[in-house]
C-alpha cells in the first residue's frame, strides 16, 4: 500500500499472552457400552482426542477436535473403539506433540 498524500499515522498497544492450563481428566468410567471422560481446562484454545492402539508407535489419530468448547465437557465413545488416549490443545491441531 502506498499512501500518496503524504499522511501517516502511529499506533502502539500491549498485547497479554496467557499460558492456557493444561487439560485435567476425570470422571473416567465405562457406563453401558461407552468409555466417558470429563475435559476441563482452559476456554478458547481447541482440545483435540488422539488414540493409537500401539503406545510404541508413531500412529496417532485424530478421534475429536473441538472450536473452543464450553468447558468442561464429557466425551464418549464406543468400549470397542477405546485405545490409549492422548489430549492436545492448541489453535492448529496438525501441530500436535505425537504424529
Amino acid at each position: 500500500m502506498t499512501n500518496t498524500a503524504g499522511l501517516g499515522s502511529t499506533q502502539s498497544f500491549w498485547a497479554s499472552v496467557i499460558h492456557p492450563q493444561k487439560p485435567v481428566l476425570s470422571g473416567q468410567g465405562i457406563t453401558a457400552e461407552h468409555f466417558q471422560m470429563t475435559i476441563t481446562g482452559s476456554y478458547g484454545p481447541d482440545y483435540t482426542i488422539q488414540g493409537t492402539t500401539n503406545l510404541a508407535g508413531s500412529a496417532w489419530e485424530t478421534r475429536f477436535t473441538t472450536n473452543a468448547p464450553r468447558l468442561p465437557f464429557l466425551w464418549a465413545t464406543l468400549i470397542h473403539r477405546v485405545r490409549l488416549l492422548f489430549i492436545v490443545f492448541c489453535s492448529d491441531p496438525s501441530r500436535t506433540l505425537l504424529k
